[in-house]
């Protein structure tokens, strides 16, 4: 047997490498990461990842300083992950594993790039990076020469910022760089990074859509979801806040696709008795700034059948979440008498069924979970949740003529 080239027993980075990088996640996450992406959220949809797993190889990264961790200036409970220059340094381990996987049949070759310019513009490499790019023309990922920014007449930093959009490729495409010559990868790596992104073409400005329409005193809305269409007059003149709050939610389709995720069932009174209740679940890319509570006694909206309400924790913090109810419940109108201060704020309700009560009925009548829910939500979550497909304006009907 012939003498091995190095001792297997000898002092080597590839266990500790292993240790760390050396499972499927790790790596997916690198490359969300390589693509602009960088929140909890935005990682666990774009990857289909469990969150406890998720949680757990973030928190590694970050461990071993791939990532580094960062509250957001805007709103520190938000949390961005973004990757250091250690992280960076792995792009070459990316590149060859990804063409070893194409060399032999192991995936599907990517016919996308990654978005290289968000890349080099957030390395911090990134000034090195593009100097690399702006002397020497480099193979991009389909085979064409790219020259220099110099010959292009832009500068560098131009061109990094009219860069596209990063994208992270669906399922069946790798996403990452298409195969160069197969000897010279990991060495030309950092190179072809840095040209790549002055051959990222502009991204292309579409006109402003046209501004909402202005609120009438009385706004309609139609919520469509799987089990039917429920319209709704929301009072504007009454709870002008609450409705204007509601309809940025609307206009901006943040609503879409969301669920009826609860139904309240209670077993006194007059049946049906209780609520049902959807919204955004606090989905921090689309839930928008809390909105000012409107209580009843100032609005002299009440909680009657079919009023739609907002949901809340304290007065103040309501956002996204909104409930319709099916029974007359006074108890949730403000109690400008009551010393407990819930009590006194009440919930702030801004409109009432005016079509579709059957549907809420076969919203609330829907299968629920004996075990999902924390506290008093414990068996009223819907098993499963009732999709809801549409939320809209519509146009109110015309005013009857005597």
């Amino acid at each position: 047997m012939s003498k091995l080239r190095e001792p297997l027993d000898a002092e080597c980075g590839l266990p500790l490498a292993l240790e760390v990088m050396g499972e499927r996640w790790s790596f997916l996450i690198l490359r969300a990461a390589f693509n602009g992406i960088g929140h909890f959220e935005e990682f666990l949809g774009a990857l289909g990842i469990a969150r406890n797993i998720l949680a757990n190889r973030l928190a590694r990264l970050v461990d071993h300083g791939i990532m580094v961790r960062t509250p957001q200036a805007d709103d520190r409970r938000r949390v961005a992950y973004t990757l250091t220059a250690k992280g960076f340094d792995l792009l070459p381990a990316m590149l060859a594993l990804r063409q070893w996987g194409e060399k032999y049949g192991l995936g599907v070759p990517s016919t996308r790039c990654w978005s290289t310019a968000a890349i080099v513009s957030r390395s911090p490499r990134s000034a090195s990076a593009r100097t690399m790019a702006a002397r020497s023309p480099t193979p991009t990922c389909n085979g064409s020469i790219v020259g220099n920014w110099a010959k292009q007449g832009r500068p560098a930093a131009a061109r990094t910022a009219r860069s596209i959009e990063p994208t992270l490729p669906r399922a069946g495409s790798c996403g990452m760089i298409r195969p160069m010559n197969r000897r010279f990868a990991l060495l030309a790596a950092p190179l072809l990074l840095a040209a790549l992104t002055a051959a990222t073409p502009a991204k292309r400005h579409s006109a402003a859509p046209p501004p909402p329409a202005p609120l009438a005193a009385t706004v309609r809305v139609a919520i469509v979801t799987a089990l039917g269409t429920i319209e709704v007059d929301l009072d504007h003149a009454h709870a002008p806040r609450t409705v204007e709050n509601f309809i940025r939610y609307v206009d901006t389709r943040r609503y879409d696709g969301m669920a009826f995720y609860r139904a309240m069932r209670l077993a006194w009174g007059t049946q049906p008795n209780g609520l049902i209740q959807s919204g955004l679940s606090g989905d921090p890319r689309k839930v928008l700034k809390p909105v000012v509570h409107e209580p009843t006694d100032q609005t002299g909206v009440h909680h009657t059948s079919g009023a739609i309400s907002m949901a809340r924790f304290a007065p103040g913090t309501a956002t996204s979440d909104f409930s319709i109810l099916l029974s007359d419940m006074p108890g949730l109108d403000a109690d400008p008498a009551a010393a407990d201060p819930e009590l006194k704020a009440g919930y702030a309700a801004f409109g009432h069924v005016v079509s579709g009560m059957d549907v809420v009925r076969k919203i609330w009548d829907a299968p629920l979970s004996p075990t999902k829910g924390a506290g008093h939500l414990k068996g009223q979550m819907l098993d499963p949740p009732v999709k809801v497909l549409t939320v809209r304006r519509v146009a109110l009907p015309p005013p009857i003529t005597p």
